[in-house]
C-alpha cells in the first residue's frame, strides 16, 4: 500500500499551530498516521481550556456539568393541553441557574474608614515629588546651563584673604592674589589687559554666594562672546568687554526657572563684586588656557 493509499486509510491527527508552538524535528522516514501533540501546555490542559490542576475544583465540575445540560424547557401556555399541541404554543423559559463559581466580595464598605486610614498620618516629602527637577533648580540662585560655580580651595583662599583686607586684619601691601602653581605660566601685565587693580582701602567684604554667583557670571558671558578663546588664550577679555553686561539687569534666561531671583545684586552692586572679582577670575581662567575653570564632562 503507497504513502496515498495509508493517508486515506487512516485519519491524521491534526494540531492547531500558533506561533507559540514549539514544532519537533525528526530526522529519517516519518510514518503518514504518525502524530505530534502539542507540546505547550504537556497534557496540562483539557479539552474544555481548564488547566489540570483545577481539573478537580468543586464548583467548577458542578458549573461545567450544568452548562452540558438543556438550559431551556417548555412550559404549557395553559392547563390540559398535550405536548404535541403545545410544541408552538409554548415558549422557552430560562432555567434558574443556581450554580456560581464563588469569588471574594470587594463590594462591601467599612465604617471606620478614618481609624483605619489616619488622613495626617504620613505626609510625602517634596524630594519625591520633584524628582524631576535638575541640580540648577533645586539650588538657590543657581544659573542655568551648568554654569553654577563652586569654589575650591583656591577660592576660598582668596575670599579669605579678600575679606581679612576689608576688615583690617590682612597686609596693607595689596590686595590677595592668587597663587599660582606654576611660575612659567605667569604673563605680563601687557598681555593681561592694563585694568586698574583694587586697592585695600576699596576692598570690602565678599561672601560665598555673591563670589559663585559672579564666578558663574563670568564663565558663561565669556562661553558666549569667545567660544574659541581656548584657542587663542593670549587674548584674554578686558573687564571694559563685561562692564556693560554686568551694569544692566540679567536676563531672565540665565536662570533655570526663567526668573531673575528676588535676592539678585542690583546691576551696580554686581557690577562693584565684578570689579573685585576679576582679576582673580583672570588669573583662574589663565591657568586653565582658556578653558572652563570647573573641568567639564566631555559627551560628544
Amino acid at each position: 500500500m503507497g504513502r496515498g493509499d495509508a493517508a486515506k486509510a487512516t485519519p491524521r491527527i491534526r494540531n492547531k499551530i500558533t506561533h507559540k508552538t514549539r514544532l519537533r524535528i525528526v530526522h529519517g522516514d516519518i510514518d503518514t498516521d504518525r502524530s505530534f501533540p502539542d507540546e505547550d501546555n504537556d497534557g496540562r490542559t483539557l479539552a474544555t481550556g481548564v488547566d489540570a490542576e483545577d481539573a478537580n475544583e468543586y464548583h467548577l465540575l458542578a458549573v461545567l456539568a450544568a452548562s452540558s445540560q438543556p438550559s431551556t424547557f417548555c412550559q404549557p401556555t395553559s392547563a390540559g393541553q398535550s405536548p404535541t399541541n403545545n410544541r408552538k404554543t409554548s415558549a422557552p423559559v430560562q432555567a434558574p441557574s443556581v450554580l456560581f463559581i464563588p469569588t471574594p466580595d470587594a463590594t462591601g464598605k467599612v465604617d471606620n474608614y478614618i481609624q483605619l486610614y489616619h488622613e495626617n498620618a504620613w505626609q510625602p516629602p517634596l524630594s519625591n515629588i520633584r524628582t524631576s527637577d535638575t541640580v540648577e533648580e533645586c539650588q538657590t540662585d543657581a544659573l542655568a546651563g551648568g554654569y553654577s560655580y563652586v569654589m575650591d580651595e583656591r577660592d576660598a583662599d582668596w575670599l579669605d584673604k579678600n575679606n581679612k583686607l576689608a576688615s583690617g586684619e590682612g597686609p596693607s601691601n595689596g590686595v590677595p592674589s592668587t597663587p599660582r602653581p606654576d611660575a612659567s605660566a605667569r604673563r605680563s601685565a601687557k598681555s593681561r589687559g592694563k585694568e586698574p587693580e583694587s586697592s585695600p582701602s576699596n576692598a570690602f567684604t565678599i561672601t560665598e554666594d555673591e563670589f559663585e554667583l559672579v564666578m558663574g557670571l563670568f564663565e558663561r558671558v565669556t562661553d558666549e562672546k569667545m567660544p574659541f578663546l581656548h584657542l587663542t588664550p593670549t587674548d584674554m577679555p578686558l573687564f571694559s568687554d563685561f562692564e556693560s553686561f554686568f551694569g544692566s539687569p540679567v536676563p531672565p534666561h540665565y536662570f533655570p526657572d526663567f526668573l531673575v531671583p528676588a535676592s539678585f545684586p542690583q546691576p551696580a552692586q554686581l557690577t562693584k563684586l565684578a570689579r573685585a572679582i576679576y582679576p582673580h577670575w583672570r588669573d583662574r581662567k589663565a591657568d586653565r588656557a582658556g578653558r572652563r575653570i570647573i573641568p567639564q564632562l566631555n559627551v560628544c
